[in-house]
This record gives C-alpha cells, sequence and structure tokens, in this order.
C-alpha cells in the first residue's frame, strides 16, 4: 500500500518545520520518504496491508520515487 500526502504550507519554513516533525518519528513497521520544495511538504509511506506479508518496499528501494515526486512537484506548484 502507498499513501501519499501533499501539504502546501504558507510559506517555506513551515513547511521545513514539518520536514523536520516528520524526521523525528522512527520508522518500525513502515518505510517513507520526505521531502519539501519551498512551501510543500510530501511525504510518501509504505507498507504491506497484509498480516504475516513482509513490506514489498524497504527505505532503499522506495528512495526511487523521491526525484519523480520532486520532479511533479516543481512541474505543478501554484504561484
Amino acid at each position: 500500500m502507498f499513501l501519499l500526502y501533499l501539504i502546501e504550507c504558507e510559506n517555506q519554513t513551515d513547511a521545513k518545520r514539518i520536514l523536520e516533525i516528520a524526521n523525528e518519528s522512527e520508522s518500525k513497521n513502515h518505510s517513507k520518504i520526505m521531502l519539501s520544495d519551498d512551501e510543500v511538504f510530501c511525504i510518501l509511506i509504505t507498507r504491506s496491508t497484509t498480516v504475516g506479508v513482509d513490506d514489498f518496499e524497504n527505505a532503499e528501494s522506495i528512495q526511487r520515487f523521491k526525484e519523480p515526486l520532486l520532479k511533479l512537484i516543481k512541474e505543478n506548484k501554484s504561484n
């Protein structure tokens, strides 16, 4: 399962603060990537939805989504 949160904050400071807070939490049963670009914060969370089944993604494999997500954010920001 993939869960994506995309937040357009009032300013860059707020987006960076959300990123800092999100980085403080540990990932025990899921993998995640987080990024911010100007006033936009994004977190992508992955985990298995079936009990007893290992996650398909891990902390390393999910990194392949980071650049494409950042590109989409940059291309579609409201100004």
